[in-house]
């Protein structure tokens, strides 16, 4: 039951994927808590479409590492969109691990930065919900 109600899931979020692409917005989010399944789901959608998932904890604090700490908030929207870049992906990108993005120092409104980059392309984003659960 629990694989078919993952796979039912899994191809509603394709589905979205694919409908967002006919938005100006083409933004998905996959809204949990910890340990909802976010990360996982978005694994295999991207197995499913045959590319890989972002990390951008990783990826994007190992670009802004490189930058003098008085240049990182400056210059974080435009790291994250250089490592969206870099990460491919074609059509879509799938992405996990944002936390790093809400660190106040970088004086950035993720979501707004999230939007701006599904201009170009479908993103699909695991998103942590905060706050309590129902």
């Amino acid at each position: 039951l629990l694989a078919k109600l993952g796979l039912l899931m899994l191809d509603q979020l394709d589905r979205l994927a694919t409908e967002a692409t006919a938005l100006h917005n083409r933004i998905v989010l996959v809204v949990g808590h910890v340990g909802s399944g976010k990360s996982s789901l978005v694994r295999r959608l991207a197995d499913r479409k045959g590319c890989s998932v972002l990390n951008v904890g990783i990826e994007f604090s190992r670009r802004m590492a490189a930058l003098p700490k008085r240049q990182r908030a400056l210059q974080a929207t435009t790291v994250l969109r250089d490592t969206a870049t870099a990460h491919g992906g074609g059509q879509t990108l799938i992405a996990d691990n944002l936390e790093v993005l809400f660190d106040r120092g970088l004086q950035m409104d993720p979501l707004d930065a999230l939007r701006r980059l599904s201009h170009g392309r479908t993103m699909v984003v695991a998103w942590k919900r905060r706050g309590r659960s129902l």
